[in-house]
Order: structure tokens, then C-alpha cells, then sequence
């Protein structure tokens, strides 16, 4: 799916860049909604988890870590502590 950016002017201002949702295909949204779905359904408890704790409001300080473990290999983590930063720019996209 694919957004394209756009800019705007008002009174001969140029605004900050924005997003136009009618720029996106109908069929696209539809068929990533049905993805969505089929990934919850596969992966009820991490998508319930997601939508709790990831996607509330999380304080700046919280750190999130992430384990992948794939079939043969050694466990790979990496963190992040969230900062006043990264909380802005989720909150303007």
C-alpha cells in the first residue's frame, strides 16, 4: 500500500507536507484489512498484546525489547527505551 505525499498552499503559504488518503486504492485497504484479520486470527494473544501494550499510551522511559528465535538458531534480542522523540513522531503520524 502506497501513500503518497502531497503539499498544499493556502493564501500563497506553503504548508508542511501531508498525506492524502485518497491517493490509496480502495482494493489495497480492503485486501490489507483482510491481512489484518488473518493475522489476528493466527495470532490471537500477540495481536491482543500489540493493541495493549504497544499501541496505548506508553511513557517515555519504557523500554521495549524484542526475542527472535528462529528454528535451528540462538535466541537474538535488541531494546529500546522510548523517548519524548519517538512518542512525537507517532503521535504525528
Amino acid at each position: 500500500m502506497e501513500i503518497i505525499p502531497i503539499q498544499y498552499r493556502k493564501k500563497g503559504i506553503e504548508r508542511k507536507a501531508g498525506y492524502s488518503m485518497a491517493a490509496l486504492d480502495p482494493m489495497q485497504i480492503i485486501k490489507f484489512m483482510n491481512m489484518k484479520k488473518g493475522f489476528e486470527a493466527r495470532h490471537p494473544r500477540f495481536a491482543a498484546f500489540i493493541q495493549k501494550e504497544i499501541l496505548t499510551d506508553i511513557p517515555e522511559g519504557t523500554v521495549v525489547e524484542i526475542t527472535v528465535t528462529k528454528p535451528g538458531c540462538a535466541p537474538v534480542t535488541t531494546n529500546m527505551r522510548i523517548t519524548a522523540e519517538d512518542l512525537q513522531m507517532v503521535k504525528n503520524t
